[in-house]
């Protein structure tokens, strides 16, 4: 209820055309990420491949990212736009920065790949973004 909640303000704020991409970079980046390490561990180590638990921890990571998207990347992303910086260099930069921060937080004892995925992620994260954002017209006349 709070994330609908927080939607409701959100797109209040921000423009569908940022909302939109941040959902479906922050739905489909964890899901090819974790399926890919899936497949990979189904095929190289022989473990079962569990469709559920890529749904389970994906959706967690997409509900939790997307929360997290909209409260720090979204007013992020109008304040670089906002600067004479180019919006396809520090935007990147931002989210890859942001996802490590979070990874480092969070991981109490990770491998070290995990340092290099996270920051991997949040580019793949923002060229997703800021790919869809060009094919999304613009509803509100520019000002």
């Amino acid at each position: 209820m709070i994330v609908l909640l927080l939607l409701v303000v959100m797109i209040w704020f921000y423009s569908w055309q940022l909302i939109l991409p941040i959902a479906v970079a922050t739905v489909s980046v964890p899901f090819v990420v974790l399926l890919l390490a899936g497949a990979y561990e189904s095929v190289a180590e022989g473990t079962p491949f569990l469709v559920s638990d890529l749904i389970y921890i994906a959706g967690l990571f997409a509900i939790i990212g997307f929360v997290l998207y909209l409260v720090f990347i979204a007013p992020a992303y109008y304040l670089l736009r906002r600067m004479s910086a180019p919006l396809y260099l520090t935007f990147p930069a931002l989210v890859a920065v942001f996802n490590l921060v979070l990874f480092v937080l969070l991981a109490e004892q990770a491998p070290m790949p995990g340092y290099a995925l996270a920051p991997l992620c949040g580019l793949v994260h923002a060229w997703v973004v800021l790919w869809l954002m060009r094919l999304l017209p613009a509803v509100r006349p520019k000002q």
